[in-house]
């Protein structure tokens, strides 16, 4: 039992000299809950994909989309290239970022966000923007090519 002991305190202790990234990365993943934000993330974007899906019109689509923003620390939604353009201000305040995601055929929506420090929003993790995008995409594409069926 000692000879195991004292084979992981050695272990533990080279790993930590070593700094090695991935067991950094490993130890936020299993020790700071990076693994449940993680989790969470996955979880809010497969909602909203079902939400979106289950939309009747792009009207009702936008507004899942916008509900979905307020979420965030978000400062701005806009949807140009479509007739009446849309845009939701979600918060006061300048944005520190923008994230353009192109819809195809001229259209795109544009996400504005504060710095993360000035809203303090630590409590929920960000909606992943690739993601999002992805989702936005694919759903509104779809809901375009068969409108009856979704």
């Amino acid at each position: 039992v000692l000879v195991v002991l004292g084979f992981c305190i050695a272990g533990g202790a080279g790993i930590h000299y070593l700094r090695y990234p991935e067991f950094e990365v490993a130890g936020m993943l299993i020790f700071r809950g990076e693994l449940r934000r993680a989790f969470q993330k996955n979880l809010r974007l497969e909602q909203l994909t079902i939400a979106l899906e289950r939309t009747k019109n792009e009207e009702e689509w936008w507004k899942t989309v916008a509900d979905a923003a307020r979420e965030e620390p978000w400062v701005r939604l806009t949807w140009s290239g479509r007739q009446p353009p849309r845009e939701i201000v979600l918060s006061p305040g300048e944005p520190h970022w923008s994230f353009q995601i192109a819809l195809g055929e001229g259209e795109a929506i544009q996400v504005e966000g504060a710095a993360m420090e000035s809203t303090g929003a630590t409590v929920r993790p960000a909606l992943d923007l690739i993601g999002f995008s992805q989702v936005l995409r694919r759903t509104l594409a779809a809901r375009r090519e068969h409108p009856a069926l979704l």
